[in-house]
């Protein structure tokens, strides 16, 4: 079934690993209405799933080879940004 899903994001200058069906889709990055930092997914839920690395990094802090840009967003003053290693894909 095609949906969208929300994970809360790892910790700031963090890395925390998700499973997600494969082709999931970013579709947003940013607080949630309570101010949690999250990452939404438009992804199938009939897929089987993959292991995906994200981490959240702070401006002038640098990013991991190979990582894939998902999104930055601003919280508490400072403006962030949010990476994937592996099969997500971006909006």
């Amino acid at each position: 079934m095609k949906t969208v899903y929300k994970y809360p994001l790892p910790p700031l200058n963090d890395t925390k690993r998700y499973s997600i069906p494969l082709a999931a889709r970013v579709v947003l990055v940013g607080p949630d209405p309570g101010g949690v930092p999250c990452f939404w997914c438009e992804l199938d839920t009939d897929l089987e799933k993959s292991t995906v690395s994200v981490s959240v990094i702070g401006t002038g802090r640098p990013a991991q080879y190979g990582d894939r840009h998902m999104g930055s967003f601003v919280h508490g003053g400072f403006v962030w940004h949010v990476y994937s290693m592996d099969l997500i894909k971006m909006l």
